[in-house]
């Protein structure tokens, strides 16, 4: 129960949880004098919106939500980012951001999702989804208070401030009146390189992770004899006769050098066309389409985003179950192979058995296999994973907004087939490779966390 006289201006339960409560007290409690983010600050700003403007591939960043990793770091891939001219951007000049400002996340899901703006975006802008954080380098580290706003104290903190409407904002007063406990200079800098020391630690173990599983395509093509052209022979430029012309396609792309080089390799070993290995091929559709909605909970209705080779991944969406039946062509029991067909096309896993049923949209196939052939299924998801089936998937593709691949292109892709026994080590090795790569994963986010741990124990002078 709250007192008239503990009110703070705010009138609904969900700013006097007692989490928050409690979690305000230690932090007052620790050894660390606290203030409020806006007497740490030397700007705060947020622009209502860009009106019609006419965002292009070149010119000045503009910043967006997006943009910002689950991490906190700014992507470093510009191919996600809009551009603006560079005399709009000045139009805006009070939205550029310089090396040092924070950005956050303002409204939405992901609201309070905070970064550190680089060198490399310095002199970018931001959209009206975030705000521009600069604060006063002689009391506070910028990198100290990106870590507090990521901490799990600091983003508790933030959300006991958020209104909790059916948009989430939070408001430029409200971001002012975070707590925030301030160490001096000496000490924010011992917790940020404690940081750094960590996360270094974490981005060296996911190198080496990803280095092993490189590795996983190299083995398997010198294991089938598959060869692909050297860089060298990759051209661009050729002439073909009209009676070299095959598959029925005229374009330059379907008849580059590197695909004819993969199907005369793939010819000279035990390749045999995918569909020699299907009993079953089908996909689903989409309930939109026929004015059924998605449900909160129900039967799994899987995306493309939530095919890996892994498994499963991502978030779910579901379905009704009498929808599901209806859905009879693509109902999943477990131990299907699924295929991408639209997006990241030509991933393939197989549902785990114990996965229970589920449903599937228009742009994955579902592909049950023959049980007279021996094939180790493990060795045909590595392989179908491979670059050997993926630049045959690559090749069928046609130019287009939304390039897919259909059920006969599907099984047209030739696989190596060789003797169970050769496919079990094959599977059995890459395996190995991808469990070690998956425990230098964990072990990299296990550290980070022992690390975030320790500095807010830091933060909160314990």
């Amino acid at each position: 129960m709250i007192n008239r006289g503990e009110l703070l201006g705010r009138f609904d339960p969900y700013f006097y949880d007692l989490e928050f409560i409690n979690l305000k007290k230690k932090v007052y409690a620790g050894k660390y004098k606290v203030f409020q983010l806006g007497e740490l600050l030397t700007e705060l700003y947020r622009y209502p919106t860009f009106y019609d403007i006419d965002y292009k591939k070149y010119g000045v960043c503009v910043l967006k939500i997006g943009n910002i990793t689950k991490e906190g770091f700014l992507d470093n891939d510009l191919k996600n980012y809009d551009f603006i001219d560079e005399d709009i951007s000045k139009n805006f000049s009070r939205t550029i951001v310089l090396e040092n400002d924070l950005v956050m996340a303002v409204r939405g899901a992901t609201i309070g999702k905070t970064a550190i703006v680089t060198k490399v975006f310095e002199n970018s802008n931001i959209n009206a989804n975030l705000i521009k954080i600069s604060v006063n380098k002689n009391v506070i580290r910028p990198y100290y208070l990106w870590i507090y706003l990521n901490s799990y104290v600091g983003n508790k903190i933030f959300l006991q401030n958020v209104a909790h409407t059916a948009k989430q904002t939070i408001t430029a007063p409200q971001i002012k009146s975070l707590i925030v406990p301030l160490p001096s200079i000496k000490e924010q800098d011992e917790i940020i390189a404690l940081f750094e020391t960590a996360y270094n630690a974490k981005k060296q173990k996911e190198a080496e992770a990803a280095a092993l599983l490189a590795s996983i395509d190299g083995y398997l093509l010198q294991e089938l004899g598959i060869t692909l052209p050297p860089a060298s022979e990759k051209k661009t430029f050729f002439i073909a006769r009209s009676s070299q012309l095959s598959g029925g396609r005229f374009d330059p792309f379907y008849h580059l050098v590197e695909f004819d080089y993969l199907e005369k390799s793939l010819n000279e070993s035990q390749a045999v066309k995918f569909s020699n290995l299907i009993k079953i091929i089908t996909k689903g559709e989409t309930p939109l389409w026929k004015g059924e909605d998605y449900v909160d909970n129900g039967i799994p209705f899987l995306k493309v985003q939530n095919i890996s080779i892994d498994g499963i991944i991502g978030n779910l969406t579901y379905i009704e179950e009498e929808l599901h039946n209806k859905m009879v062509r693509s109902k999943l029991k477990g131990g299907e192979l699924l295929y991408t067909m639209a997006g990241s096309i030509g991933v393939a896993t197989i549902l785990p058995i114990d996965f229970g049923e589920a449903n599937i949209n228009q742009a994955i196939a579902k592909i049950i296999l023959r049980n007279d052939i021996a094939i180790n299924e493990s060795y045909l998801i590595a392989t179908l994973n491979s670059s050997i089936c993926k630049k045959q998937a690559q090749r069928f593709l046609t130019v287009s907004a939304q390039p897919n691949i259909n059920f006969e292109q599907i099984k047209q892709i030739k696989i190596p087939l060789p003797s169970i026994k050769k496919q079990t080590e094959i599977a059995n090795h890459i395996s190995a490779i991808r469990f070690s790569a998956k425990q230098l994963q964990q072990q990299a986010a296990a550290e980070l966390e022992q690390a975030k741990q320790q500095v807010e124990k830091l933060i909160l002078g314990e």
